[in-house]
C-alpha cells in the first residue's frame, strides 16, 4: 500500500498514525494483547541561532546580492545547521527569502565567492536548494553538505520543510523587499513573483517524485530565538532580497524608505520598533548621517510636524507676541489655551502645500527708550511670563 501525503507536517503525522492503528488492529485480532517498545529518542536541535539582541548602528557592505546576503547572515546569525541556498534571480531570491522567513533560517545566494566560508562559519550540515543551484564544496576537514531540493509544487514543498502553508502571495516586480518587510512573522505564506505561482496540480519535474511519501525532507529542528530589538533600514533595492529575508528570518523589523531617514514616515516607523540595534542596507545616506539619524529616530523623538528635518516641506504658520501683552502682537490677545486653539485653526486653514506647523513666536525682550537699572535698553520678560506657553507647546508636540 502506498501512502500519498498531500500536506506538510500535519499530513505526515496523520499517515504515520493511520499505519500504527492498522498494525494494532491486525495484531490485536491475533493475540488479544499488544506490547510495543518505545520509539528511540530523536534529538532535535535548533535549526539556527541568532547573534543575540545587540545595540549600535551599522551599514551592510556589498556590491552584489550574494555579498549582501553573506553580510546579513553574519550580522544576524551566529550559527545555522540548515541554510536556504538560492540562485541570484529575483524570483528565486524572493521565494527562498520567504521560505527562510517561515523557517527562521538564513538564505544565501549561490555562485558567490565566500558562500562556502560562510557555511563553514555557520557550521551548516544541510542546505535547502532552490533552482537546482550547485552546492559549494567545503574544506577537506569538513563533512559533506546534505542537499535537499526545494520542490516547485506547493504540496511537496510543505512535506520537505515540515510546515503547513496557507498558500502563495504574488508580488509585483520591484516590490520584493517591501513584501518581505510586511510579511508577518511567523509566516505561513510563500511569496512569489507575479506569473510564477506554482500549482498543486503541476506535473512533477525531473528528479521530483509523484508520491509525496518519497520526497526527502529537512531534518527536524527547533526555531531560533528571534531578535526583538533589531531593525533594518533599506532603500528597497532589488539586490537586497536575500539579505532582507535573512533579517526577517532573524526577527528584525524592516523599514523601507527611498529618502533615508529624512522621511517623517520612516522616522515614525523606526521609532515604533524601539530598536537597540539598527542596520542599514543600500542608499541610506553617508554613514555618519545615518548613524545620527538612526539613533535619534530609535529614541522616538521627532520635531514638530514629524521627522528630523526642520524645514523640508514644512510651512510654519503662527502668531507673534508676548503673553498678556496684546499691544505687542496677536499672540498676547488671548490666554494660553485660546492661543493654542487659534494656532491650530490657522495651520489647518492655511492652505500650505507642505506640512503646516502651528508656531508661536514668543517675545522675551522688549526695547525701551530709556535704560533700565542694569543700563540695558531691553526689558526682559520673567520666566513665569512664558513658562506656561513653553509647557503647552511641549505637550502639543
Amino acid at each position: 500500500m502506498r501512502v500519498r501525503r498531500r500536506g506538510g507536517a500535519g499530513a505526515r503525522v496523520a499517515a504515520r498514525a493511520a499505519a500504527v492503528l492498522a498494525s494494532l488492529a491486525l495484531l490485536g485480532a491475533c493475540t488479544g494483547e499488544v506490547v510495543l517498545e518505545a520509539d528511540p529518542a530523536t534529538e532535535v536541535s535548533a535549526g539556527a541561532s541568532t547573534t543575540g539582541d545587540g545595540d549600535g548602528v551599522t551599514i551592510l557592505e556589498g556590491g552584489s546580492a550574494g555579498q549582501l546576503a553573506i553580510a546579513a547572515s553574519q550580522a544576524y546569525f551566529a550559527s545555522a545547521g540548515i541554510v536556504v541556498l538560492t540562485p541570484a534571480d529575483a524570483g528565486q531570491q524572493l521565494r527562498g527569502a520567504s521560505i527562510a522567513a517561515i523557517l527562521g533560517l538564513p538564505v544565501l545566494v549561490a555562485d558567490e565567492d565566500g558562500v562556502a566560508a560562510e557555511l563553514e562559519r555557520l557550521e551548516t550540515h544541510t542546505v535547502l536548494v532552490l533552482g537546482g543551484v550547485e552546492v559549494p564544496e567545503l574544506s577537506e576537514d569538513r563533512p559533506f553538505l546534505r542537499a535537499v531540493p526545494a520542490p516547485d509544487r506547493l504540496d511537496a514543498l510543505q512535506v520537505v520543510i515540515g510546515r503547513d502553508l496557507s498558500g502563495e502571495t504574488a508580488v509585483a516586480p520591484g516590490g520584493e523587499v517591501a513584501a518581505l518587510a510586511e510579511l508577518a512573522t511567523p509566516s505561513d505564506r510563500l511569496l512569489v513573483l507575479e506569473g510564477e505561482q506554482a500549482s498543486q496540480d503541476v506535473e512533477p519535474t525531473d528528479g521530483e517524485s509523484e508520491n509525496l511519501a518519497d520526497v526527502p525532507g529537512l531534518p527536524p529542528f527547533l526555531p531560533a530565538a528571534p531578535l526583538t530589538t533589531d531593525a533594518l533600514v533599506t532603500d528597497g533595492g532589488p539586490g537586497q532580497i536575500a539579505a532582507v529575508g535573512t533579517a526577517r528570518a532573524a526577527g528584525a523589523g524592516v523599514v523601507v524608505t527611498d529618502d533615508g531617514l529624512t522621511d517623517p514616515a520612516a522616522v515614525e516607523a523606526l521609532g515604533a520598533l524601539e530598536p537597540r540595534r539598527v542596520v542599514g542596507i543600500g542608499d541610506v545616506g553617508p554613514p555618519e548621517d545615518f548613524s545620527y539619524r538612526a539613533r535619534v529616530a530609535a529614541s522616538g523623538v521627532e520635531l514638530p510636524g514629524g521627522g528630523q528635518e526642520l524645514v523640508g516641506d514644512k510651512i510654519y504658520v503662527g502668531l507673534r507676541g508676548a503673553p498678556g501683552a496684546p499691544e505687542l502682537g496677536s499672540l498676547g490677545a488671548q490666554d494660553v489655551p485660546a492661543t493654542i486653539a487659534r494656532l491650530d485653526e490657522l495651520a489647518a486653514t492655511s492652505g500650505a502645500s507642505g506640512t503646516a506647523v502651528p508656531t508661536a513666536v514668543l517675545l522675551t525682550t522688549v526695547a525701551s527708550a530709556t535704560p533700565g537699572s542694569d543700563g540695558s535698553y531691553s526689558g526682559k520678560r520673567s520666566l513665569e511670563d512664558v513658562i506656561s506657553f513653553v509647557d503647552a507647546a511641549e505637550e502639543g508636540v
